[in-house]
Parts: C-alpha cells; sequence; structure tokens
C-alpha cells in the first residue's frame, strides 16, 4: 500500500491546526454541543483520511489526476491560506499601530508641560504662584482627556476584529 496520497492529505488538511479555529467557534456552544460537533468532525474526518488512505490513489487515478498534480494542487492552497494569514496578522498589526500612535499622541504634549515646567528659568509663568502646580496638572488632565475624548470618536482607541 502506497501512503504518499495520505502523507499529501494530511499536509493539506494539517488537522491539529484545524484546533483553534475549533475553539473559536465554538466558545459559545454548550459543553454537549461541543461534544457532539467533536464526535461528527472527528468520525468526519478519519472517515475521509481512511479512504484517502486505502482509495486515494485509485481515485486520483479515476479523475485523472496525477500525484505531483495533487501535491502542487495542495501547496498552493497552503500558500493561498498562508497568505491569507499574513494579511490578516498585517490588519492587526496595523490596529495595533494605529493604537499606540493614539496613545503617544496623547501624552507628547503631557511631557511638552512638564519639560517646559522643569527648566531651569525663573520667568516662566504659573512657575512662582501658589496654585501653578494644580493649574498645570489640571490643564494636563484636561488635555489628555479632550485628546483621549477625540481618539475614541474617531475610532482610534476601540479595538475591532473581536
Amino acid at each position: 500500500m502506497d501512503f504518499k496520497p495520505l502523507v499529501t492529505l494530511l499536509a493539506i488538511v494539517n488537522p491539529l491546526a484545524i484546533v483553534p479555529f475549533f475553539i473559536h467557534y465554538t466558545q459559545d456552544f454548550s459543553r454537549v454541543q461541543r461534544r457532539r460537533t467533536i464526535w461528527i468532525a472527528s468520525f468526519s474526518t478519519f472517515v475521509v483520511i481512511a479512504t484517502c488512505a486505502l482509495l486515494g490513489l485509485h481515485i486520483l487515478e479515476f479523475f485523472g489526476i496525477s500525484l505531483a498534480s495533487f501535491q502542487v494542487g495542495g501547496g498552493l492552497l497552503l500558500m493561498t491560506s498562508a497568505l491569507a494569514h499574513f494579511n490578516a496578522q498585517s490588519h492587526r498589526t496595523n490596529e495595533i499601530m494605529r493604537t499606540l500612535t493614539a496613545l503617544t499622541a496623547v501624552f507628547l504634549p503631557l511631557n511638552l508641560i512638564a519639560g517646559i515646567f522643569g527648566m531651569n528659568f525663573e520667568s516662566i509663568p504659573l512657575l512662582h504662584r501658589a496654585n501653578g502646580f494644580w493649574l498645570a496638572m489640571t490643564a494636563m488632565a484636561l488635555i489628555a482627556l479632550a485628546l483621549v475624548l477625540f481618539f475614541w470618536r474617531k475610532r482610534y482607541l476601540v479595538r475591532s476584529g473581536r
């Protein structure tokens, strides 16, 4: 018995890579529904893999497909899947970078104000006033709040994709 079609099928289907998808798509299922889904999926997978192991070459021969063509097709399928995965990762990276940029934009004016008040000059406004510290802190809090609200409204700080 030749196991090349079985090995090729397992490389294409990759049953272990399906586990995270299964967990994601069945997270709202009850324990009974999840267990039933596991049994149906496991049995279906077993039937397909067993059929391919026993009759794989005959099925390919019946349809006039060479094993090499099947392997190339499987490779193209894997490549397409990998490209889709990288595209999804790129999208997630863009979302993270957008959020970090918005947060940086919130803290940048606060650092500027703190840096100006940290300079050793005598003629800085509010420096020698009794309530100068609290006025600066209030201004910094209001600026931060305004920027957070602005970025929240522009949906730069909203998580998407979940």
